[in-house]
């Protein structure tokens, strides 16, 4: 249920979780380009665009600070897919980004530039969300930098940033502004989050793979491979690759729905199994879980 509704009066282009769709129109022509499309993200018993829906309702009602959400799981089981669906249904540019690329503050909040003799201050994505009101998605978030931490932090905490290097301009979040942070917990490379880290998140939601049946159908839908005895095969595979990680045996690497959707496309384009498996998905692994990856995948699947 929604806790509140809009009148279809208001809402031309129809609404999402009870909130007024946007158009293509509304938005700047370089921002209308990061509107996604929608790719089949299937929502769990927890209703995700439900949570999302709330935290944007508050912050379009101009609560920008206490409508931000994390998303935290293991790799490629949907977190930043449905950020971006989300913002897909409802006609919103996402701008995203992955904090474990060695971002900087000046891609945060912008840099000057020397043209033909004059400067410009040219934003940084963190400005242009916060100034436009769109959703910011931040990958592995837990893998900021200290200098980015405290940019991030500052506009999540109080809705507003200060730019030294253009002539101290004050930017306030416009409504609508939503920062969506994914990270999977204990990646190598990323920090541990602290308490003050959880409390600049309205919703923290955890997230793992989806049942079999479900994770079925979606690696189908959309790899376009429609063969479900091999579907079935493939993800009762990834099941028992993940069991031997949380088990210790012989895997430490993720599997993800991700991956399975790539064994599914080279399929559907007239690789065998045995191409698809080796080509497409052994090489996500470490050299010393190969063997083991292979063992499983011939006791699991009929034609390797």
């Amino acid at each position: 249920m929604v806790a509140e509704t809009v009148n279809d009066a208001d809402a031309p282009h129809g609404t999402f979780y009870g909130l007024a769709r946007n158009h293509v129109d509304d938005w700047p022509s370089h921002l209308a380009e990061q509107i996604p499309s929608i790719q089949g993200f299937v929502e769990s018993d927890r209703n995700e665009f439900r949570h999302l829906a709330a935290m944007l309702r508050r912050s379009l009602g101009g609560d920008t600070v206490n409508a931000h959400v994390a998303a935290f799981g293991p790799t490629g089981c949907g977190k930043s897919l449905m950020a971006r669906e989300f913002a897909a249904h409802m006609q919103i540019p996402a701008i995203r980004i992955n904090m474990s690329d060695g971002v900087s503050e000046e891609t945060l909040l912008g840099r000057i530039d020397l043209d033909n003799g004059s400067t410009r201050y040219i934003d940084g994505i963190l400005v242009e969300a916060m100034e436009n009101g769109t959703i910011l998605i931040c990958d592995e978030i837990n893998a900021m930098r200290d200098n980015t931490q405290i940019a991030m932090f500052s506009a999540m905490d109080s809705g507003y940033l200060v730019l030294p290097d253009d002539n101290n301009r004050v930017v306030r979040a416009k409504e609508g502004f939503m920062v969506v942070g994914t990270y999977n917990p204990g990646y190598a490379g990323t920090n541990e989050q602290n308490e003050a880290f959880r409390n600049r998140f309205s919703r923290s939601l955890q997230f793992g793979y989806l049942p079999a049946a479900q994770e079925t159908s979606v690696i189908q839908s959309q790899s376009g491979f429609m063969n479900n005895r091999v579907a079935t095969e493939i993800v009762a595979l990834a099941n028992d690759l993940r069991t031997l990680k949380e088990n210790r045996k012989g895997i430490t690497s993720d599997v993800s729905t991700r991956s399975l959707i790539h064994i599914l496309m080279d399929l559907r384009d007239g690789f065998s199994i045995a191409e698809a498996v080796n080509e497409s998905f052994i090489g996500k692994f470490t050299p010393r879980e190969i063997e083991t990856v292979k063992m499983t995948a011939r006791a699991r699947l009929s034609d390797y």
